[in-house]
């Protein structure tokens, strides 16, 4: 380093040496904010509205008398209703004669072979039972037994229909057929005399042929027309 450089440095060192700093500047009073404003009243909430007496509900309905149904509406018969070529037809009265068969209907649409059906006469004797598609001969009462059948093929449509062979006077009278809770059917059956049937005229004695009039008229008139020629 040279000596002017040095003596340079020396100037310098001693100017900010002597350099006091000035009195360091206070702050200022510091501004008063002032008095804090106080909070207003709080505001009290108005009275609640009363909502007024609470109303009562008035007397409740009592319900009217329920209606009794009316009683059920039997089937009425058909007139003139036979059994043939498997079409049941229902009638309430029926006739037959001695010795002769007839047909008691009892036909009942909501039926089916799974029904149970009971056949009763006027003394509540046995007369047929069918249960579950069979016929209860074992139960008959011996009146009946061996007169009295049915007609299982036609038990699939409510068919329950029987006939009575060889009938005699003391089968008059009234029968029921029942299927317990859903249906039943009164007949009453009239057994009549037996039927007369027409004697046919005795042939002549010793056999010998009638000739009617017309006949040994023209066999006259034959022999003449013959003669003549």
């Amino acid at each position: 380093m040279s000596r002017t450089e040095v003596q340079l440095l020396s100037v310098i060192h001693e100017r900010l040496k002597g350099a006091e700093p000035g009195p360091r500047a206070e702050p200022g009073p510091r501004a008063d904010p002032g008095p804090r404003a106080e909070p207003g009243p709080r505001a009290e909430p108005g009275p609640r509205a009363d909502p007024g007496p609470w109303a009562e509900p008035g007397p409740r309905a009592e319900p009217g008398p329920r209606a009794e149904p009316g009683p059920r509406a039997e089937p009425g018969p058909r007139a003139d209703q036979l059994l043939m070529d498997s079409t049941v037809i229902c009638q309430l009265q029926v006739e037959g004669h001695v010795n002769e068969e007839v047909v008691l209907p009892c036909v009942y649409t909501e039926g089916d072979s799974s029904s149970n059906v009971f056949w009763r006469d006027k003394d509540n004797l046995f007369v047929l039972d069918i249960i579950g598609g069979v016929e209860q001969t074992q139960t008959q009462n011996e009146r009946f037994r061996g007169r009295v059948s049915s007609f299982p093929a036609e038990y699939h449509k409510g068919n329950f229909s029987i006939t009575m062979k060889d009938l005699t006077m003391e089968d008059s009278g009234p029968y029921e057929c029942h299927i317990p809770d859903d249906f039943q059917r009164d007949i009453t059956l009239t057994v009549n005399a037996p039927r007369v049937v027409p004697t046919p005229p005795p042939s002549p004695a010793g056999g010998a042929a009638v000739t009617h009039p017309s006949t040994w008229l023209c066999s006259l008139l034959l022999c003449l027309c013959s003669s003549a020629v």
